[in-house]
């Protein structure tokens, strides 16, 4: 990790950033002074409150509504990022039937459309 003078102005992404551990990533980038972009599914939603709870949430953090198998959504909140963590996950709310269909296949669509969107915005 950077010190935060050199952090000073890098965006990194985080995808999922309103989950258990992409949420204890993105406290550590904004102690190390990043400005975060977080995806959520609902930024105003409550369960995300936490996130602008954390210290420099307030002028670093700016969460997007994603959705990764929409690569359009995906993209938005990639560009100019210097880097993306890619925590996000499918999680299914009840037990799958298929899982196959509905965790594999989205968890490689969405982590195709990260990649992607990062190499067209030149991730570093």
């Amino acid at each position: 990790m950077a010190t935060a003078a050199s952090a000073a102005k890098k965006k990194i992404c985080v995808t999922g950033a309103g989950g258990f551990l992409a949420s204890w990533v993105v406290k550590l980038l904004l102690s190390k002074g990043y400005i975060v972009h977080g995806t959520v599914r609902q930024p105003g939603d409550e369960k995300y409150a936490h996130l602008m709870k954390l210290e420099g949430a307030s002028e670093n953090l700016k969460l997007f509504k994603a959705d990764l198998l929409n690569y359009e959504s995906v993209q938005s909140a990639i560009i100019g990022c210097n880097a993306v963590f890619h925590v996000a996950c499918p999680v299914p709310s009840t037990t799958s039937t298929n899982p196959e269909v509905e965790v594999i296949e989205p968890a490689v669509k969405g982590t195709t459309n990260v990649l992607e969107a990062s190499l067209e915005a030149k991730v570093e």
